[in-house]
């Protein structure tokens, strides 16, 4: 028997591929967490498509657990782009300052959990996220010996370029 909750995401999920706009923008003020929940697996050319017209503050409260790349996909010819950059912007801010910098990543799952992106990611989006980052922190590279918060800084621009280097230069064997 198929529980309510799968029921109710199978046709919320229906609905959302009608692309009508209106439904869309009331499916994402009633059931936001349940879309946030399920958005987090979809592809990103499936979140373009679906949430592209909506206004950027109703798409802030589903976005919370997508990764970078998915938000900039949903983010990029929207009409709040702004917003959502900005928002994007502070969350990537306060989580690139807990990375544990000491230890670089050894595995590919590693280096895409600390640049924030899927595995649905490709080179040139692996490099728009870790650009986009580079913004975000606004490292100011050799001026560590002023404050303690550029040297922080320093620190995480090494390890974002370490990641994007393992993730561009990969070669599956």
């Amino acid at each position: 028997m198929v529980n309510s909750k799968d029921n109710q995401s199978g046709l919320i999920e229906h609905n959302l591929g009608m692309l009508r706009a209106d439904r869309t923008y009331a499916l994402i003020a009633n059931f936001a967490e349940m879309i946030a929940e399920m958005s987090l697996k979809w592809t990103p050319p499936k979140l373009r498509r679906t949430f592209r017209q909506q206004p950027g503050t109703i798409l802030l409260g589903i976005m919370q657990n997508w990764y970078v790349n998915q938000v900039l996909v949903v983010a990029d010819d929207n009409p709040e782009e702004d917003k959502i950059l900005d928002w994007l912007r502070s969350r990537e801010i306060e989580r690139l300052l807990k990375l544990n910098l000491t230890a670089k990543p050894r595995s590919l799952a590693e280096a895409r959990l600390d640049l924030g992106i899927d595995r649905s990611a490709d080179p040139r989006m692996i490099r728009k996220v870790w650009r986009i980052q580079l913004r975000f922190i606004n490292s100011d590279l050799g001026r560590h010996n002023e404050r303690a918060i550029h040297f922080k800084k320093d620190e995480i621009v090494k390890h974002l370029q370490a990641v994007r280097n393992l993730l561009l230069n990969y070669k599956p064997v």
